[in-house]
């Protein structure tokens, strides 16, 4: 299953992201790929993140922005965990299926991003047989992925700016526990 959708996010909580984010450079908050599992890191140049899930404004608006819209959010049954990303020059996911966890999801924050700049966010739902398609990091628009999709980014650019996103991923409760 993938969701593909404009317009997602209400601009005053763009607005808001974008405060918290910028006072908390910074801080000693944010983390980086390079303890990620080789397999989704590769020789892809090294992205910070900052987790946003303690922020509790954020976690409640966008729990119920997923509620509304999939069905599911932080609660009894999920668990969100929310990151914004700093995607640089020559970064990329490499293919892969997020299997551990049921839905994904990515939000795209550059008010401006030509298609040059690479970045997209590139899918194969009937793996190993389907047909690839992308689809363009364009200003807040969301994509949503259950954990089956092959899936990954392209290349961003040598010239391109620093690509900005939110991560969410949703985890079960049960599973979390077990763990």
């Amino acid at each position: 299953m993938i969701k593909h959708i404009k317009d997602f996010l209400d601009y005053d909580l763009i607005s808001y992201i974008t405060d918290y984010v910028n006072g908390n450079i910074p801080q000693a908050k944010w983390q980086s790929s390079l303890l990620w599992p080789e397999a989704i890191r590769k020789k892809s140049s090294i992205v910070p993140y900052l987790p946003l899930e303690e922020e509790e404004h954020i976690l409640k608006s966008l729990s119920k922005k997923y509620k509304d819209v999939i069905g599911v959010g932080d609660g009894e049954e999920y668990k969100m965990e929310i990151n914004y990303y700093i995607w640089p020059n020559f970064s990329y996911i490499p293919f892969h299926n997020d299997g551990h966890r049921p839905i994904s999801s990515t939000i795209y924050l550059n008010r401006e991003w030509h298609l040059d700049n690479g970045g997209f966010f590139i899918y194969q739902e009937d793996y190993p047989n389907g047909e690839y398609k992308a689809i363009p990091p364009e200003f807040n628009s969301c994509v949503i992925n259950d954990s089956q999709v092959y899936h990954g980014t392209s290349l961003t650019a040598s010239d391109a700016p620093y690509r900005q996103t939110i991560q969410v991923f949703f985890h079960k409760k049960e599973q979390d526990e077990s763990q």
